[in-house]
């Protein structure tokens, strides 16, 4: 790898891959060498991917999922942090158990969730 790659690399790791996206976008319009044209050429579509991954999992974190009082009153419902999957049979004060959709062990129960702000509550008005 040469200073280059290592340098972009680096910053789509620690810093985000869109800076590092844009930096090597910048390189490749003030370059006149054509072997590192051709290395950041290389490295553009990997880093892409990254960023599509890094905005998809910021998008998930900053969306909380909504419940009804029902389905927390059943008691058995729990829902996955990770990838939000719903899963059945699972006690209210479920803490970290595997996510049979993604294998994440980030399957709470709703009560659990709900006390750690994770996910909201529609409070449904009674019909008189």
């Amino acid at each position: 790898m040469s200073r280059i790659t290592d340098d972009l690399c680096a910053t789509a790791c620690y810093v985000s891959a869109h800076y590092a996206l844009e930096r090597a976008r910048k390189r490749l319009r003030l370059s006149d060498d054509s072997a590192e044209v051709e290395e950041i050429n290389e490295l553009i579509p990997a880093l892409e991917e990254m960023d599509k991954r890094q905005v998809a999992r910021a998008q998930r974190r900053n969306t909380m999922q909504t419940f009804t009082t029902e389905d927390v009153e059943a008691g058995n419902i729990g829902v996955c942090l990770a990838c939000g999957a719903e899963t059945y049979g699972v006690e209210p004060d479920a803490r970290e158990y595997t996510c049979e959709a993604c294998g994440a062990k980030k399957v709470y129960g709703l009560e659990e969730a709900l006390v750690m702000g994770k996910i909201n509550i529609e409070i449904e008005e009674e019909e008189e």
